[in-house]
């Protein structure tokens, strides 16, 4: 495992690694969240630094059973395990805690590591790329609600392209305004919480 960052597939085999009772530490990221990417980084670097320790990645959205275990509201997070307890947790892009934080689950560095040992370098350049950016923050993630919510929203769009005649455009804006062009003429639903349910808001003819 030594320097290596793996992904866990399923809820079972995350179960096994933290009962074994080793130092284990997760990153919860998403694909489109720049803060993870940007953390991944140091991620992969801390593996090399901590080889005594188990790191693995967790795609938040593609996992929601793992995700609402641990309370994941936000990406990047992290959960650090130690003699198979939760022992801490950190939210946000910030590689200086991140690294201590590993440190208190497992134990001293290795000194020919490539991380920390030439670390202040990678972890500042990161932390000032993050912030630079405003990806520092941590980013919310979808639950399993909110993807039932969408599939809904989606489905919703299937059905009208389908029945309504003429659609030349339909859109779903923020998962919270549909867009429905018909022969020119766009129409405009708002959804209204908290009943979810879409209203007119507007039309919009250009020849007017």
């Amino acid at each position: 495992m030594s320097g290596t960052v793996k992904d866990i597939v399923s809820k079972e085999e995350l179960d096994n690694l933290r009962h074994s009772g080793a130092p284990l530490v997760l990153h919860f990221w998403a694909s489109w969240c720049d803060a993870s990417k940007q953390m991944d980084q140091v991620f992969s670097h801390l593996a090399t630094d901590f080889p005594r320790a188990h790191f693995f990645r967790v795609e938040a959205e593609e996992h929601p059973e793992i995700s609402e275990a641990y309370s994941v509201a936000l990406v990047p997070y992290f959960v650090f395990f130690k003699d198979g307890k939760t022992v801490d947790t950190l939210e946000g892009a910030d590689p200086s805690s991140l690294a201590n934080k590993v440190g208190k689950v497992a134990g001293s560095i290795t000194p020919a590591s490539l991380g920390l040992a030439a670390g202040p370098t990678i972890l500042e350049t990161v932390k000032k790329n993050a912030k630079a950016s405003g990806q520092d923050r941590a980013q919310p993630v979808s639950t399993a609600d909110a993807l039932k919510n969408r599939l809904e929203k989606l489905t919703l769009l299937s059905t009208w392209s389908k029945h309504v005649a003429k659609v030349d455009l339909l859109l779903l804006f923020e998962e919270h305004v549909l867009c429905l062009v018909v022969e020119g003429i766009m129409f405009i639903w708002e959804e209204h919480k908290p009943t979810g349910k879409f209203t007119p808001s507007s039309i919009v003819n250009p020849d007017t």
